[in-house]
């Protein structure tokens, strides 16, 4: 008897999969939601956002991916033009200088991550546009890793602000619930 692996049943793993059989990251459960080809790049979520969550899911212990699990519907819907993608970039220069103030209570986590100046001169640099930004979202993602449950609770907030932003704007994907409707019912729970 064969079973069917679904985004029901998958199960959040580090990496890029071949088939939802040999496991899933939050990016291609996303995939999987919207009906997408089964992949890590789904084309109804933002670049932003795909890019942090590539690399936190990649990042992060077995136990608190799971905890993305629920993203990866929020996300779907997300895609959006430039000037949503930028909000979004300068939402997370926002939250690196709130991680920077967390960071400097803990001598491991300094140790463990990089300093925010680097994060910051990624986006400065001449480095091509979705290099950059690949970089400096791993570079966050590894500073919210580093700060273990404070980092982690930080990265689920930050993903759902990022959703948040431009919300009004985006086209949802056919079939799927707009954003504020989704947050509408998660409140209401």
């Amino acid at each position: 008897m064969s079973t069917t692996t679904t985004f029901q049943t998958v199960r959040l793993s580090r990496g890029k999969h071949r088939s939802p059989d040999d496991g899933a990251c939050v990016m291609e459960l996303a995939s999987m939601i919207a009906g997408e080809p089964f992949t890590d790049r789904p084309q109804s979520v933002c670049r932003i956002i795909a890019s942090l969550l590539r690399s936190y899911n990649d990042m992060v212990r077995t136990s608190r991916r799971q905890d993305l699990y629920r993203l990866a519907s929020d996300i779907i819907g997300t895609r959006a033009d430039r000037t949503v993608e930028e909000a979004r970039v300068r939402h997370c220069l926002v939250a690196l200088e709130e991680l920077d103030e967390l960071r400097s209570e803990s001598l491991l986590w300094r140790m463990r991550t990089p300093a925010p100046a680097r994060l910051r001169a990624l986006l400065d640099t001449g480095l091509g546009g979705a290099n950059r930004h690949e970089e400096f979202m791993a570079g966050l993602a590894r500073a919210l890793v580093g700060g273990g449950e404070r980092g982690h609770e930080r990265a689920l907030a930050l993903i759902d602000d990022l959703v948040g932003i431009g919300a009004a704007d985006t086209r949802a994907v056919p079939g799927s619930v707009p954003v504020t409707a989704r947050r509408a019912q998660r409140s209401s729970v």
